[in-house]
């Protein structure tokens, strides 16, 4: 059940669920480490594209923190540079 403070993350967009992001790497490793399968990214040959991916925050500062799920449905959270990844609503 979503609260209230989850909702008005989400309006303004701090917080995003299942969304595309493109990652450069080395943070990809991390991500593929993980289980979490990307594919080519059209943002060029150091980026890979993951779906299905919530934005848990992201806004002032330098870190994006993200949450993926692998096919298990295990989920693993990473902290990302905000200038190292691509959000795509």
């Amino acid at each position: 059940m979503p609260t209230m403070s989850t909702g008005a993350m989400r309006l303004m967009q701090i917080r995003q669920d299942n969304v595309t992001v493109h990652i450069a790497t080395p943070y990809t490793n991390f991500v593929v480490e993980a289980g979490v399968n990307g594919e080519a990214s059209p943002m060029g040959k150091e980026y890979l594209k993951f779906e299905k991916v919530d934005v848990l925050y992201t806004g002032p500062g330098k870190n994006t923190l993200l949450r993926f799920s692998n096919k298990n449905m295990n989920t693993t959270k990473l902290t990302i540079p905000t200038d190292k990844i691509y959000i795509q609503n």
